[in-house]
């Protein structure tokens, strides 16, 4: 499983990308990496896409990559479940995560 990460905020044109990729975790942590995905609802069919955001808040794509299939799903900073928070927090506090900052393309 691979899950990728984009936040971008409108006004700062910059982009943040995080990733993590089950194959570089432990056991227990792609366990763990499975079980936030599966509790916040992103391995289902996509829900309603974000609703309108003030031009400079931040809006996120999680993409995830699971047994050849690929799930994405949409959320504006302000709308976003409590469970995607966790996850989100997860993944940037587990070693063997990637992060890059570049610009907005577009």
């Amino acid at each position: 499983m691979k899950v990728d990460v984009v936040q971008g905020a409108g006004l700062a044109g910059l982009v943040r990308s995080t990733s993590v990729d089950s194959a570089a975790l432990s056991p227990e942590e792609a366990r763990t990496l499975r079980d936030r995905v599966e509790e916040a609802g992103l391995l289902g069919p996509p829900g309603p896409g974000p609703g309108a955001a003030a031009p400079d808040e931040v809006q996120l794509s999680i993409t995830v990559e699971d047994e050849g299939a690929k799930h994405t799903a949409r959320f504006s900073g302000s709308q976003l479940p409590e469970a995607v928070r966790s996850l989100l927090r997860w993944i940037e506090s587990t070693p063997g995560h990637q992060e890059r900052i570049e610009p907005a393309t577009g």
